[in-house]
């Protein structure tokens, strides 16, 4: 039987973002505003106006929604050439558009993680989809189960304060659509400090963009200091078998729990005194400064509960822009793809075991799994779910 493969081979793009350095955010970035020679110029955009001091911080020119991109131009940092990639051409799409308004472009089946990275030599949570979902054959609803990018804070559920985070709505809402509520601080960020301290609990409140083409964000988290107590009152609450929430929610509670005091906003891009205590204060808000949104992977992450794995049989597929493909060529010209024939003999399927008794099909057999796909009962984008628990 013979089949065809397309490889693609392609430079890699480093993206330069432009970060406003301020007394409230020099602590958390490790910038200093008063430093003029490590200052660079902030863009000439509205966004930026009343910014002193930018400091440029360079990132993997992909998203954790599986796109490559850049920034606009010429208002941002061009995009510098860095190192090289191969992976494998499945199809193209000229109606796809990312959350950066790229539209059009070739789906590549990629070998990179999903989630956090393997080693500490990554600094960087990664995100995948489906080709149904670049083909825009499925709701966003519907990949939610396929692939809910767990990790991903633009798939974490937002709720207003803790009382909503508590809530029995809140938590059906969030297990609906395959969401993670309850956060835990990881703290291993290599990009941002002081944020929060390993460990404690947290709920995403809200994300505001930066601007237009910034690819800046600010995240802000309510603190839970009742982390433990609220997890089991969440499980007790979609759980009818439970037969005490609130002695099994006491039983869980965490030592020198305290009831949830006012809100205090502790961080964030308009804080107007330099704070490096760490935080948080009892039902306090915890906003970061205006960084690029994936940072925030590596600072907070969903309990491992709610950290639900992308379906390997499903998800691994990334967007490559056309218009990249024509930045990338214009700099150095190492973009190619080339077409290969591969062959597979009868001997090669298991299912011909019985013809070649001479040969130990085991480990082939012990790999064999049937290809999973994922269902739509349309219209879009109300349809119903076909859930994957990993």
């Amino acid at each position: 039987m013979r089949g065809r493969v397309l490889a693609l081979s392609t430079s890699l793009l480093a993206i330069t973002y432009v970060l406003p350095c301020t007394e409230a955010s020099a602590f958390v970035l490790e910038c200093d505003p008063h430093d003029r020679a490590k200052c660079v110029p902030c863009p000439d955009v509205r966004a930026f106006a009343g910014y002193g001091c930018c400091v440029a911080a360079k990132r993997d020119g992909t998203t954790m929604d599986g796109d490559f991109f850049r920034l606009p131009q010429p208002t941002f940092p061009e995009a510098e050439i860095e190192g090289g990639h191969a992976m494998t051409l499945v199809g193209f799409t000229d109606t796809y558009r990312s959350l950066l308004g790229f539209q059009g472009g070739f789906i590549l089946k990629n070998s990179w993680w999903d989630g956090l990275p393997p080693s500490a030599d990554w600094k960087q949570a990664r995100g995948s989809h489906s080709i149904d979902y670049y083909m825009q054959e499925i709701s966003a609803e519907e990949e939610a189960f396929a692939c809910p990018n767990a990790h991903n804070p633009r798939r974490w559920y937002q709720c207003a304060d803790l009382a909503e985070c508590r809530g029995a709505p809140t938590v059906v809402k969030a297990a609906r659509f395959n969401q993670p509520l309850h956060l835990e601080c990881i703290d291993a960020s290599p990009y941002l400090r002081g944020l929060c301290q390993k460990g404690q609990r947290y709920f995403l409140q809200s994300i505001e963009s930066f601007g237009s083409g910034s690819g800046l964000s600010s995240a802000c988290f309510i603190h839970d200091p009742d982390g433990n107590r609220t997890i089991a009152a969440a499980k007790a609450a979609t759980d009818p078998s439970a037969a005490d929430a609130d002695a099994a929610a006491d039983a869980a509670a965490e030592p020198g729990d305290k009831p949830p005091g006012p809100r205090r906003r502790l961080y964030g891009p308009d804080t107007v005194s330099l704070m490096r205590e760490r935080p948080p204060a009892v039902g306090g808000v915890v906003c970061t400064p205006w960084v690029p949104l994936d940072d925030v992977a590596l600072v907070w992450s969903p309990i491992a509960g709610e950290v639900r794995p992308n379906n390997p049989d499903m998800c691994g597929f990334y967007f490559f822009p056309y218009s990249i493909i024509d930045e990338i060529m214009a700099k150095d010209h190492n973009f190619q793809v080339n077409d290969m024939d591969v062959v597979w003999h009868p001997e090669s399927y298991a299912a011909n075991a019985k013809t070649f008794p001479y040969l130990n099909y085991s480990l082939l057999e012990s790999s064999t799994a049937t290809q999973q796909s994922i269902r739509s009962e349309g219209p879009l984008p109300y349809t119903k779910q076909t859930p994957f628990h990993g």
